[in-house]
Formats: structure tokens, sequence, C-alpha cells
């Protein structure tokens, strides 16, 4: 390609916040530079001169990749427009609940008592379409609210 490689391709990609897996094809590729296109995000890096399969299987592979990328993409959304659509005390309650917070503690820290955090807590369900607290998690997952790390770390203590 005239005027920038492939990995240089990547790095523009990636600094442009573009995420696509790709299928490295190379007439003079290396361990270095294999090294760095897989930790780049590359899928897949091939030698020339092809082999039809190996093309194929490249190229599914990143296909899948891509599809899951999408999944992943339209969950946060999803997850995000559900979250978008609680009040601001819901959401308060909502975010204490995803970090591992019981109700007395919900109630300690936002200044409420505890039957109102359990209205705000009935509330949100209703609103998330959920039936338990896993599932309050997973959405806060989902949205980015918390990680497995974080929720690690508040049941350590």
């Amino acid at each position: 390609m005239p005027g920038m490689n492939g990995i240089e391709l990547q790095r523009e990609l990636a600094r442009r916040h573009m995420r696509i897996p790709f299928v490295f094809i190379t007439g003079y590729g290396d361990i270095p530079v294999a090294v760095e296109a897989m930790k780049s995000g590359a899928v897949d890096f091939i030698e020339k001169p092809l082999d039809e399969s190996l093309l194929i299987a490249g190229i599914t592979r990143a296909l899948d990749v891509s599809q899951l990328q999408w999944d992943r993409i339209r969950a946060e959304q999803r997850a995000q427009a559900l979250i978008g659509v609680l009040s601001n005390r819901e959401r308060e309650v909502f975010d204490l609940l995803a970090q591992g917070l019981q109700n007395a503690e919900i109630s300690e820290r936002l200044g409420i008592s505890s039957r109102t955090v359990e209205v705000h807590r009935a509330s949100l369900y209703r609103k998330l379409d959920v039936k338990n607290l896993a599932a309050v998690v997973r959405i806060a997952m989902l949205a980015g609210i918390v990680s497995p790390t974080d929720l690690f770390e508040q049941n350590s203590r």
C-alpha cells in the first residue's frame, strides 16, 4: 500500500476508535510484525502466497469477531437506554445497588428511609424489566457503570 503499511493503517484506525477485525496479508512478514498485528487486534496473519483455505478461515474469524462486537455494542446501547428512563433518585439507588450495597446502606448513604429505598428499587426493577439484583448488576456492567473488578473489591471489604 503506497504511503502506509498495514500496521500503520491499523494504528490510525485505532486512534480514530474504529475497532475493525483485521486479517493481515503480507508478502514479507516477520515475527515482530505478526506479534504487533495480533496485539493490535488482528484475527489472523497470513503470508503470501495465499492459501485460499487459510484466507477463508481468517475472514470467517474476522466476521465472527465483528458480529460479537456488534452484539456487545447493541447490548451496551440497550442497557444505557434502559438506565436513561430512571428518575434521578432511581438512578442513585440503581448505582448503589449495582455496587453491591444493601437497602439499609443505600438508605443511610442517601439519607432516605429504607421503605423509600424499597419503593425506588421496585420502581427501577419494573422500568428495567428485571426480577432480581443479578439482572440489575448485569445491566450496570453492560452500560459500563461497574466492572467485575469493582464488584470483587466491594465484596472483599
